[in-house]
């Protein structure tokens, strides 16, 4: 992909520019001033593959700790000879030892993998104790949040927060250069290790490993001074009288699913900006990548409706996880105290399909609300809203298949719902994949996504030649990003529809029919 310096040298005007600076950070260059390959490779993952790491640190600790207390798990543990603060050291133990199999599988496998400068195993081994050092330090944050929070829900939704804090700061100490606040955002402090660019600042990895000692010491005092089951900051208590309202089936999935729900209405549109702040250096990027070349064919336009493709595969994440709430509820025991009451198996459903329905209908448009914030801030002619709004909403039959898939799975198979998300993962792996490996385009067709129509549509309207150097050049000539549909597409859109409503209806007599299974 990049062959000679040349061309990791024009790929570093990109890098620089304040839209990737903001995304990947600054650029690691050595001492001659230069981008090297594995440079490259570092500065395009390392903040995301962190945040990964992370976010598998969060999920282990809090499944293994907070949750496995209000399950009553721990209560079980505590039944034996055991001390008040074994389960957290086991639990933070696990995660250390995770992170540091992680940190040298990722370091020596760059090193066996690694072309050019990327096979030194220094700056393999410093990249992986990158992941590693911040994978602990994510543990500790969590680690913390559970002994101040009684619910797992709220301790996960903090760390996540607290994720989410340290990319924005990242962010912006990126973008204005702030030495300060890249370091408190510890992404920043991490990012000066700059691996492959010397392999010997080892020093943001330490410090960052020394405050997850802290934190993690934090949380082991703080587990001592609590009791079990509870949370040092006290919940807050409810009315002593239920709203009338929360005693309908609807208004519980929407109470259970109000703040997952805020947070997708936020994270949706800010992914959509980030991509459309590329929007503004779209030909320098596609002109410095081969990759992007083949995906967009050279049309700047074309690579921004495989970004909208992309992030419609991303927005039904959270239309599944509504959606299969209802079968999270049903195993844990919970669905029994509510089928207890006057409550048909069609109103136990009803709530989460009608949030999960609105939900692929609003993340789509709150795509194209980022698509347009971005772009509109980068671009001398920025593209209208109007069409950002069409390009993105014609996902939105598509969604309703994959939705329909979730309910005919939760109506007739529920211990198999989990096919419905390997579903959506095989049509971000086929469609993402397939333009790069130009893999045959019926694969493509199997997943509801793969019929959708491309806006904005851009023809090929000619080639042109042209000698350089004694070689001779061919670039693709293309008319004008257009939004129209043609006959076929329209019909897709339709038949997609309908075979959605038809997936919805067989979710709902399934259910009803099936007995409750744990």
């Amino acid at each position: 992909m990049y062959p000679d310096s040349e061309s990791l040298n024009a790929m570093l005007v990109t890098l620089e520019s304040p839209a990737f600076k903001a995304m990947v950070g600054t650029p690691f260059v050595g001492e001659t001033g230069e981008l090297s390959l594995g440079g490259m490779y570092a500065v395009y993952i390392l903040v995301w593959a962190a945040i990964i790491v992370g976010i598998m640190n969060v999920f282990l600790v809090v499944r293994h700790t907070r949750q496995d207390e209000e399950r009553g798990r721990i209560e079980l543990i505590r039944s034996l000879p055991v001390g008040r603060l074994s389960n957290l050291s086991s639990s933070i133990t696990a995660a250390v030892i995770l992170n540091l199999l992680i940190s040298l599988v990722i370091g020596f496998g760059l090193a066996a993998v690694g072309e050019r400068d990327m096979a030194s195993v220094s700056g393999g081994l410093l990249f992986g104790g990158i992941m590693g050092a911040f994978g602990i330090f994510m543990a500790g944050i969590s680690a913390v949040f559970c002994q101040l929070c009684k619910n797992p829900g709220v301790a996960m939704s903090l760390s996540f927060g607290t994720l989410t804090l340290l990319y924005m700061l990242f962010a912006t100490g990126s973008m204005r250069d702030s030495q300060i606040i890249l370091n408190i955002s510890i992404l920043g402090l991490l990012q000066h290790a700059k691996p492959y660019a010397g392999n010997h600042y080892w020093l943001p990895v330490i410090a960052t490993v020394l405050a997850s000692c802290g934190l993690i010491l934090t949380a082991f005092l703080l587990c001592k001074s609590r009791d079990m089951g509870e949370g040092l900051i006290p919940a807050r208590p409810g009315k002593k009288d239920a709203s009338p309202r929360l005693k309908s089936p609807e208004q519980l999935a929407w109470r259970l699913l109000k703040t997952p729900f805020v947070v997708w209405m936020c994270i949706i549109p800010m992914l959509g900006a980030a991509y459309g702040l590329i929007m503004g250096d779209m030909e320098t990027l596609i002109n410095s990548n081969d990759m992007f070349k083949q995906i967009s064919g050279g049309d700047p336009m074309r690579m921004a409706s495989f970004f909208l493709l992309i992030m419609a595969i991303c927005a039904g994440i959270p239309v599944l996880q509504f959606m299969l709430k209802v079968r999270t509820q049903e195993k844990r025991g919970y669905s029994e105290n509510l089928l207890s009451r006057s409550v048909s198996r069609y109103a136990q459903m009803r709530g989460y399909f009608i949030i999960a329905v609105v939900s692929a209908i609003l993340m789509p448009l709150m795509n194209a609300v980022g698509f347009w914030g971005g772009s509109h801030a980068v671009m001398e002619e920025p593209i209208r809203f109007t069409n950002w709004l069409l390009a993105c909403s014609v996902y939105i039959p598509a969604i309703l298949v994959l939705l329909g898939v979730a309910a005919v799975l939760n109506g007739f198979l529920p211990k198999f719902t989990s096919w419905a998300w390997w579903y959506l993962g095989f049509s971000f792996v086929i469609l993402y994949l397939g333009q790069i490996m130009n893999l045959p385009q019926w694969l493509g067709k199997l997943s509801p996504f793969g019929h959708v129509p491309m806006l904005p549509h851009v023809e090929q309207i000619g080639e042109m030649q042209f000698e350089i150097g004694g070689v001779v050049e061919t670039i693709p000539l293309f008319g004008e990003a257009t939004y129209t549909f043609t006959s076929g597409d329209i019909t897709a859109l339709i038949i997609m529809t309908i075979l959605s409503i038809i997936m919805f209806v067989l979710g709902f007599m399934g259910f009803r029919k099936r007995d409750s299974q744990s």
